[in-house]
Formats: C-alpha cells, structure tokens, sequence
C-alpha cells in the first residue's frame, strides 16, 4: 500500500500570533503516523511518499527536528518505507529525514512500488520543471512539487498544467498548492491527485485534511482518501438581517462540543451596524473559541444572497469586490474592476481593446 502525504509545514506554531494554535503541525503528523500504522492491509507492505514541503522552512528548529525523527522512527519500526522529494522552501532542511533513514527521489529515477513504477522530481524552477517533464520515459506516478494549473483556480502563476504532461506520464501526485484534490481529466486514462496540506496553513483551508492511499497496481486500484482528525474551522458573514440569537447559538454548540486542546478557529466577518451587538457577544466566547473577527462593507447584494451562518469559503473574486470598495467612493474604478472581475473574458477584452486603443494612437 502507497500512502501520499504532503506540505506538512513541521514548525511549533504555524500562526505566530495565536499560542493556542501551538504544536499542530506535530499532532497532525502524529495521526498521519497513528492511520498508516494502524492500517489493516494484510500481507502488503507499506510506504510513504511526500511529496515536499515537510519543514516550514530551511532552518529546522529543535521541537520540529524532534517530532520528524520520532515520526519517521515509528513508521520504520512499523515497517513502513519513506520517500520523499525537496520541495521549495524545505531543500537544505530535509537531510534530516534521509539520516533518520527515509529516501529522497532522485530526479527522473524510477522506484517500484507495489507493481508501480514511481518517479519523482525535486522542485525546480518552472522552466526546468517543463523540460525535465517533457524528457520522461513511461512513468505509472510522477512525484512533483509545484503550482499545478487546475488547483489554481485562476491563470498565470502554474508551473505546470495537464496538457504539458507527454502521455507517458500516467498519473500524477503534486504537493505545494495546499489544495486536497483529485483530477481524472477527459483526454486521459489516468489522475492528479494532491494531498493538500496536512495542517491549516491559513483559515481559508479548513479542517478537511489528511492523505491519500493507493492498493497495489495488479489490483486495478483508485486513491482513495483518509481523513484526519483536525481542529474545527467555521467561516460566517453576519449581514444586518441575520440573527444575533441564531450567531449566539451557533457559537455555544461549537464551543460545548470544543476539545480543550483543540479550540475550532471561528472567522466571523460582521457589518458595522452589527458591532455594538456582536462585539460584546464575540467577548463572551474568546477563551472558549479561537476567534478571527472583523467588520465588513457588506453590499445589498451579498445580504441577499447570505444566509446566517454561510460558508465563507465560496465568495467570488467579484463578490470580494464589494467587501473592500464602496461603489459610491468612486465609481468609474469600481465599475471598472467589477467588470474584470465577473469572468476572465471580460479582463481579455479590456486588455485587447486598451491594445488596440494604444496602437492606433501611435499611427
């Protein structure tokens, strides 16, 4: 059995201005660790894969080098393998784990595991990256560390896309964007999968965190995904028709149902008119929750499409629009940015009309 796990992020406390939020990188490792051990799979053997990122930076701290070993220690004594690839910010830091035994991929090298053939690459600059790709011979999983287009969500800042992937190139497994996904493109037999974080880096990732596991190859197999335990994370737009009973009870179940170790991150985004409600109530819950607040210009029409207690998480970029600018403070870049915004293609025609516009000047 294959497990793949990524951007671990090993640090004490990955929010430096929250100490409740210390040691969750380590506690997250310390689950991953627990499942892989404790996974049922007969007479299979077991390996790790990670796919870069595994300390929050080059300069390992103690605490952080201390949990790395301990973990890896245990999945050997377990008699689970490690592999893993450099990712961007962990290249002189990840030696550790080849002392304490693990294997990083060298890059283009084929490894068998499981009936699958494995190759990995090192992060490298994007250039680099799209060259060393194109030069693969038959690879069962590509191993990558890099911005990956479709878990982007907008154009421009990939390194690399599907449609840059030769066919020899069957599946692919990519750590750095944070991003739990998995992909089966139409034009392909194949998938894309990425473990996405295994803590929350930022509030806007949420508590759906874990790994990705792979049966043998003889077996026709799928990932399949594993969910770790993790702390709670609520994000809500409290407009000035929503209730402040309902923001109340929403509240005290999170924070009845709270481990004392684990206290939910709450976000709550609020309009002004609110505060002289919601400030006094947010101070009732602040030693019961983690709490994240701020007042925000919400337009009449977020307040109709907002319901109380709605997920923060799907706002457009145009809907964000109306959070930082008033359209009344000045109108012709409102209207202007609000039209980029609404699709792409309306930010192409811009480009080519301002194009257009600047060629016939110079005539």
């Amino acid at each position: 059995m294959i497990y793949f796990s990524a951007d671990w992020h090993l640090v004490d406390r990955m929010w430096t201005g929250e100490p409740r939020l210390d040691g969750d990188s380590y506690r997250m490792l310390n689950r991953l660790v627990d499942s892989i051990i404790a996974d049922d799979v007969g007479d299979q053997g077991k390996a790790l894969v990670i796919a870069g990122y595994i300390t929050d930076s080059r300069a390992i701290e103690g605490r952080a080098l201390y949990e790395l070993e301990s973990a890896v220690r245990r999945l050997f004594e377990a008699g689970v393998g490690v592999m893993f690839i450099q990712g961007n910010h962990d290249r002189s830091a990840v030696h550790h784990l080849s002392v304490c035994g693990g294997v990083q991929m060298e890059n283009g090298v084929g490894y068998e595991i499981d009936g699958w053939n494995l190759v990995g690459l090192n992060y490298m600059p994007r250039t680099k990256l799209q060259e060393t790709v194109l030069a693969l011979g038959t690879t069962d999983i590509l191993v990558v560390h890099c911005a990956f287009q479709h878990l982007l969500g907008f154009e421009g800042a990939y390194d690399l896309s599907v449609a840059e992937l030769p066919l020899a190139v069957r599946n692919v497994v990519v750590g750095d964007v944070h991003k739990k996904d998995l992909l089966s493109p139409k034009d392909r037999t194949g998938w894309v999968l990425s473990p996405g974080a295994l803590q929350a880096c930022d509030i806007g990732q949420g508590d759906d965190h874990g790994y990705w596991k792979l049966a043998p190859k003889a077996s026709g197999a799928w990932p399949v995904y594993v969910r770790l335990p993790h702390r709670s994370i609520k994000r809500f737009l409290f407009t000035e028709e929503d209730s402040l009973e309902e923001l109340q009870a929403q509240l005290l179940e999170l924070a009845t149902a709270a481990d004392p170790e684990e206290l939910p991150l709450v976000e709550i985004k609020y309009v002004p008119e609110r505060a002289t409600e919601v400030v006094p109530l947010l101070a009732m819950y602040r030693s019961r929750l983690i709490l994240r607040d701020s007042e925000q210009r919400i337009t009449s029409k977020d307040r109709a499409e907002v319901q109380p207690g709605r997920l923060y998480n799907r706002i457009t970029l145009r809907n964000a629009l109306d959070l930082r600018m008033n359209p009344e403070d000045d109108s012709p870049v409102y209207q202007l940015l609000a039209a980029v915004l609404e699709t792409p293609d309306n930010a192409k025609q811009l480009i080519t009309n301002y194009s257009e516009q600047g060629a016939a000047a110079l005539l």
